[in-house]
């Protein structure tokens, strides 16, 4: 069984769904050729970076700025750069979400190009 990644599979329960299609196909003893929880979990950004960086695979700098559960990320702009957990990065620099499959993806310019995103 190879399950190829399709944009019709964001829903929870198409996923579910995929899931248990390959675990009861896996029981019968088809050759599974992909994981399909690890296609799933690939779709988050900071999983997939962690997983490159503990296989000493390259990976553009970066800063992971996540507010989820209440965490306070220590975010502070300035005119040319901003600092996130006292780690620096300078403008111009890319803001992406979480999930892969978002698009919203930002630009943010040091104030002597304009500045704003």
């Amino acid at each position: 069984v190879l399950v190829l990644w399709s944009q019709f599979f964001h829903a929870a329960a198409l996923q579910s769904r995929l899931v248990e299609l390959s675990e009861r196909a896996g029981a019968r003893g088809a050759l599974l050729l992909n994981d399909v929880r690890r296609l799933f979990e690939m779709q988050d950004r900071r999983w997939l970076l962690r997983r490159l960086q503990e296989r000493g695979i390259p990976t553009p700098h970066f800063v992971e700025c996540s507010r989820e559960n209440g965490r306070d990320p220590g975010l502070e702009e300035h005119s040319d750069h901003i600092l996130v957990g006292g780690q620096r990065i300078n403008k111009p620099f890319f803001e992406k979400p979480v999930d892969r499959r978002d698009r919203e993806i930002y630009v943010y310019f040091p104030k002597e190009a304009g500045g704003g995103r």
